[in-house]
């Protein structure tokens, strides 16, 4: 983008202040006010004419003529700056160029430009795109997922639905049930997260039915599977789980937020 709107709007501004100042010029009466000091008494003349048949007038009392003639000078001085502005705002805007992440990747000297621009981008941004960019979700019992969050997202358990609302509102990036490959073996974590201060990558499981005998033996299995992967309670895994009542404490929620994925 070539032009910036914020100098575009203050050349309008000047511009039309310009031209108001101009029209009250305009019907400023003829002659310039000329101030004199002697001996501690300030006179005011009312001065017409050109330099070689200037003509001068004592106005001391003529209150209202001084002040008119007062005003006419400041309106003069104020139109100059605002020439002076509207030259300066011209010029600029003919050089102005926006410093934009394309702008400046052209600017680059050499090879630089044949980096992809994810290398150029600060943290957020990277971490950004990867949020929003597609990921390979698991296919398994989809008819399962019967829960909508707030941003259309289909889950299994109301659970997961708080889970995915506290991590929106602290503005967490997350895929939710992304699909892990390891061992041959096709994981898909409840969450993959990505911290914005570093990039690290955690992931959350949410246990809702230990009290299952099935789902007790895979959830032990999984947690297996992720320690031969480095991927640990102590470092990058968070676990919740649910009491005997499918019930959770908000509180936990939050901590494991706050402590760790900020």
């Amino acid at each position: 983008m070539k032009n910036n709107l914020e100098l575009d709007k203050m050349l309008t501004h000047f511009a039309n202040k310009l031209k108001c100042v101009n029209a009250e010029l305009a019907a400023c009466p003829e002659g310039t006010l000329m101030v004199t000091r002697r001996n501690d008494k300030i006179s005011l003349f009312q001065t017409t004419g050109t330099r070689k048949d200037r003509r001068r007038i004592c106005i001391n009392q003529k209150p209202v003529l001084a002040q008119i003639l007062a005003r006419k000078k400041y309106l003069e001085t104020e139109a100059q700056m605002l020439k002076d502005c509207i030259l300066i705002l011209e010029e600029a805007t003919a050089k102005w160029e926006e410093p934009s992440s394309e702008n400046i990747l052209q600017k680059l000297a050499g090879n630089f430009n044949l980096l992809p621009m994810e290398y150029f981008l600060p943290l957020d941004a990277e971490i950004d795109t990867w949020e929003t960019a597609s990921y390979h979700q698991s296919d398994y019992l989809p008819e399962k997922k019967v829960h909508m969050t707030s941003r259309g997202l289909m889950v299994r358990s109301r659970i997961e639905v708080i889970i995915a609302e506290q991590l929106y509102a602290h503005q967490v990036p997350f895929h939710y049930e992304e699909v892990l490959l390891a061992a041959k073996q096709r994981l898909a974590p409840d969450f993959t997260i990505k911290r914005r201060r570093d990039g690290k990558i955690f992931y959350w499981e949410h246990c809702g039915m230990l009290q299952n005998a099935a789902y007790k033996s895979r959830y032990k299995w999984k947690m297996d599977i992720y320690e031969t992967l480095n991927i640990v309670p102590w470092d990058n895994l968070i676990v919740t789980y649910e009491d005997g009542q499918n019930n959770i404490d908000m509180r936990i929620i939050e901590s494991e937020i706050v402590n760790k994925l900020l």
